[in-house]
């Protein structure tokens, strides 16, 4: 009687060029999912940053004004008075630099014509104050009807902002003290105007630090992403929020100049009182 034998079957051989395929074609993979994620948040949070910044960063809830001055025609009073009071209120002269804000004015030697500006407490309704022998002779509109008087811009007492209703006054790069920027630079982040808003070196310590640690104490954080975390995250530490705070951080560098991000980072972090004069 004949007796079969099933011999088991050779396995085939797997040679190193199969393996490198395969390890290639997993790489392209996550790569390749890798980019979808970045590009999917790259995208969601510019819609964000984009539309935080169409507000001001630093929206003031209540202003203070002074009662303003009224212009009478029979008033006694110069052109230059005038001049000093909408000087003091933030306008500026036509032709002479950039054009407030607040509003700009023209003058002769005996008129001033007032443009009040997109910042102006007042209407967009501007006048021209006529003068004879230091007596306001006559105030005409806009449109040119005569005017039985006119209101110049009041004067900015205090401004409160945010929640706690606390005094603020923002400054400009300018305006910082001369000693503030490099002391500030030298202790946060001293790549701060070399790097692209991430300091590679700084954050790989700061993780090798947290791994032999045990707990997340070293953030490594840029000014920029202080700034990120400031503006638009909560300060929780989770990776995945440090990656998020990351991808703000480029767009913030993509939008803003490093002295744009220093002044901004100035006005938000409390820094005790800035002086504005550059010899403080």
């Amino acid at each position: 009687m004949a007796v079969r034998i099933k011999l088991p079957r050779k396995t085939p051989n797997v040679s190193r060029r199969d393996l490198l395929l395969g390890a290639c074609c997993v790489l392209v993979v996550g790569l390749l999912l890798g980019g979808l994620t970045l590009t999917f948040y790259w995208n969601k949070y510019g819609r964000i940053v984009s539309d935080r910044l169409k507000h001001p960063l630093f929206e003031e809830t209540a202003k203070i004004y002074a009662a303003p001055a009224e212009v009478r025609p029979g008033q006694k009073l110069t052109p230059t008075d005038v001049e000093q009071q909408l000087q003091e209120a933030g306008y500026s002269v036509v032709g002479q630099g950039p054009a407030s804000p607040m509003g700009t004015y023209a003058d002769t030697a005996d008129s001033v014509t007032v443009h009040p500006g997109p910042q102006s407490y007042h209407a967009p309704d501007g006048a021209t104050i006529d003068f004879t022998a230091g007596v306001v002779s006559q105030i005409t509109g806009d449109q040119g009807q005569q005017l039985a008087a006119y209101e110049l811009e009041p004067l900015l007492i205090t401004g409160l902002s945010d929640q706690n209703r606390t005094k603020r006054r923002l400054v400009t790069y300018d305006e910082l003290p001369h000693y503030l920027v490099p002391a500030v630079t030298a202790i946060e982040d001293r790549r701060f105007f070399e790097h692209d808003g991430v300091d590679y070196e700084r954050l790989l310590g700061a993780a090798l630090d947290d791994l032999r640690n045990r707990h997340y104490s070293q953030g490594g954080s840029t000014l920029t992403m202080q700034l990120a975390r400031g503006f638009f995250l909560s300060p929780e530490k989770r990776i995945k929020r440090k990656i998020i705070e990351i991808i703000i951080t480029f767009q913030l560098e993509h939008r803003f100049n490093k002295q744009q991000i220093f002044q901004m980072y100035a006005n938000e972090v409390p820094l005790g009182q800035i002086c504005p004069n550059a010899r403080c």
